[in-house]
Order: structure tokens, then sequence, then C-alpha cells
């Protein structure tokens, strides 16, 4: 069950009104478990990143080994050498 536009804008009032409280311990907190889960995203997205970097080089390797075989095809059609 996902999340409503209600829910969201009640957690954004209640996460407004603890941080308006400078005083508040929970505001210090709060801001360190952001920072920690915006670290862990930065983190996925870098390791999604190299990823496709890998998946990119192996397509390409695979549409240069594909041409290749064309090619070898071309010269050699019944695959044999007589």
């Amino acid at each position: 069950m996902s999340l409503t536009k209600k829910d969201l804008d009640l957690i954004r009032q209640v996460i407004d009104d603890s941080m308006r409280d400078t005083n508040n311990p929970l505001k210090l907190e709060l801001k360190a478990d952001i920072l920690d889960f915006k670290l862990e995203i930065l983190k996925e997205i870098k390791a999604l990143r190299e990823e496709v970097a890998v998946t990119i080089s192996y397509r390409d390797m695979i549409a240069k080994n594909e041409e290749d075989i064309k090619k070898l095809i071309n010269i050699h059609p019944s695959f044999s050498h007589t």
C-alpha cells in the first residue's frame, strides 16, 4: 500500500514542525538520519552507474563480435575451407 498525498503532507508537516524548534534534540538526529539516507542513495546511484558502464562495454563487445561473425560468414558462407 503506497502513501497518499494526505499521508505525505502530514509527514511533511510533522517534520516542518519539529525543525522549527531550534532547541529540539531530535532536529540534529533527524538531520543526521537524512544525511545518512542521502549517502545510501548516492552509493546506490554510483553502483548503478558502474553497472551501466560495464553493461555498455559488454554491449559494444557483443556488437563488434556480431559484425566480425557476419564478415566471416560473407567470406566463408558454407563454413568450410574447401
